[in-house]
């Protein structure tokens, strides 16, 4: 794979090695992606009647609260919203697995305990 610069008299070529080719090619992922998500947030907007003087909007509920995606948003912004919201959906996962467990060894032990009734967001 080779790097091509251009000058006013000439082209010069020169080699790029594997670690610089594997970064244009995150780069150039990154760019069409963002393109993309771009497109697809300008489409869905403007299929549910967007226009710019009005409050009306695409959004998403994740665990830190209601997130706009404006048209400045990225996919990047997206990529961290859907992984906080799996990360809180494993974790959540694990506290219940967690207080199982700590139920079973306090029955087991005979263990005098209040069972504690706690929301989960699943239901």
């Amino acid at each position: 794979c080779n790097q091509t610069r251009v000058t006013r008299t000439e082209k010069i070529r020169s080699p790029v090695n594997v670690r610089q080719a594997a970064d244009n090619r995150d780069a150039l992922a990154k760019v069409v992606y963002d393109i993309v998500f771009n497109y697809i947030v300008q489409s869905t907007s403007m299929s549910i009647g967007y226009v710019e003087d009005m409050k009306l909007f695409a959004g998403v509920l994740d665990i830190f609260g209601f997130e706009c995606f404006t048209l400045k948003n990225s996919f990047k912004q997206l990529c961290i919203n859907f992984t906080n919201e799996r990360l809180q959906q494993f974790l959540q996962f694990l506290n219940s697995f967690v207080f199982k467990l700590e139920e079973q060894l306090y029955e087991r032990e005979g263990i005098e305990w209040i069972q504690l009734d706690f929301p989960d967001n699943q239901d």
